[in-house]
Order: C-alpha cells, then sequence, then structure tokens
C-alpha cells in the first residue's frame, strides 16, 4: 500500500514538473520580444525590462533598446498572446538627444507580420493596420479579413522556417482557401542564402481569429 501511495505521488511530481518546465514563463516573454526588435538589425542592448503576466501565456513587455546608428536610447512595448509577439513598438523620443532618422523607430511599428514583409519588400509602412488584432478582440470578424489572415498565416510559417531552415528573404502565399478556422493553399519562399522551395501550407486560427500554429510542407511540383 505504501509503495503504491509513494509511486502515485512520484508520477504527480513528475507531471508537474514536465508541465513547469514547458510552461511560457516571464523569461520567454522578454526573450521572444527582444529576438522579435533585434531582427532588423536597428537595435541591441536591451536595459529595464518588466512583463506584466496577463495570463494563459500572455504579456505585455516593456523596456529601454539602444539604436544601432547613433546609440540613442529609446523605449519599447511588446505584446505576447499565447506565447506568440502580435504586435511591438519602439518609441521615436529616447533618453539622450534628438532622433535624426524617422527609420530610427519606424521599423518597430505595427504588427510584426506587417514590419518584417515591410522590411524585406522595401515598403515601410508605419501606418499599417496595427489595431487590427485588437478590433477583433472587441468586434467584427477575422475570418472576413483575407488579408489579415494570410499576414498573420506568413508571420507564423517565416518563425517556422527561419529556425529549421536559415533565414527566410521572402515568402509568398499564392492561393489561400479559407475553410472554417484553417486556411491552406500554395505558396513558395526564397532564402537569404539562396534557394527557393514551393510550399504547401494550412494555418489554424481560433474562433476570434487569433492564430494556433501553422504548417508548411515543401512541394515537388
Amino acid at each position: 500500500m505504501n509503495y503504491k501511495k509513494l509511486r502515485t505521488a512520484g508520477m504527480l511530481l513528475a507531471a508537474i514538473m514536465t508541465t513547469s518546465a514547458y510552461a511560457y514563463s516571464e523569461v520567454n516573454a522578454k526573450g521572444d520580444c527582444l529576438n522579435a526588435i533585434e531582427r532588423g538589425g536597428k537595435y541591441h542592448k536591451s536595459s529595464n525590462k518588466h512583463a506584466k503576466n496577463k495570463g494563459h501565456g500572455s504579456y505585455n513587455v516593456t523596456g529601454n533598446i539602444t539604436s544601432r546608428k547613433d546609440y540613442s536610447t529609446h523605449h519599447f512595448t511588446c505584446n505576447i498572446r499565447h506565447g506568440k509577439v502580435v504586435n511591438w513598438h519602439v518609441s521615436n523620443s529616447h533618453n539622450t538627444k534628438s532622433s535624426t532618422s524617422d527609420n530610427v523607430a519606424a521599423v518597430g511599428a505595427g504588427i510584426l507580420a506587417l514590419a518584417a514583409i515591410s522590411a524585406i519588400e522595401g515598403n515601410n509602412d508605419k501606418h499599417g493596420n496595427h489595431n487590427r488584432y485588437n478590433d477583433y478582440d472587441t468586434g467584427g470578424s477575422a475570418f472576413d479579413d483575407m488579408r489579415y489572415l494570410k499576414q498573420q498565416c506568413r508571420q507564423n510559417l517565416r518563425h517556422h522556417i527561419n529556425r529549421a531552415h536559415g533565414r527566410v528573404s521572402k515568402l509568398m502565399l499564392d492561393t489561400a482557401h479559407l475553410h472554417r478556422q484553417s486556411l491552406n493553399g500554395r505558396g513558395f519562399v526564397t532564402f537569404e542564402r539562396g534557394g527557393e522551395r514551393d510550399l504547401d501550407y494550412n494555418c489554424v486560427f481560433d474562433h476570434r481569429g487569433h492564430i494556433r500554429d501553422g504548417h508548411y510542407q515543401f512541394g515537388r511540383y
């Protein structure tokens, strides 16, 4: 009897430890935000980072970050929902001197997907639909906005491919078909190191239009 109790307690403890090990934490949130902001190469050396836990793997992260161009320090904000960066912003004002270039901070504005696409395609649209994600939390339907769904899907696929196959230069979704809460189709990706691959993709959203995850397979057609 005592052996069974000990075995049960041990299994329960192992389950708790496993769950805790894979829980999305404040450290993860800060790291993901800094990776997103520093990805364009304009910022580095963060300081005074704070993360406010909103529950269910969601955080609001704030802090300071240094411009590589003139070494000025700027304030940043970053929002994470369910373990994914949904938007971030680096302020134009800073703590040392007046900014000499609008591009120092403009790359940080808006949804992460818009910023990444703009940097690659040369379209620096800092007035993009940066509130769209929040708008769908309070009203309207994301599933009526194919452009928004494709942007979220591209962002997610780019993240996966960057980690698994190297830095992506361009990712395009040639076709997109929405079936209930799933977006699928075909597209292609080119890499910074050179080379291009066709792909089949599928992105799954929750009932509010928030992306859960994206999946892809390189095609042979």
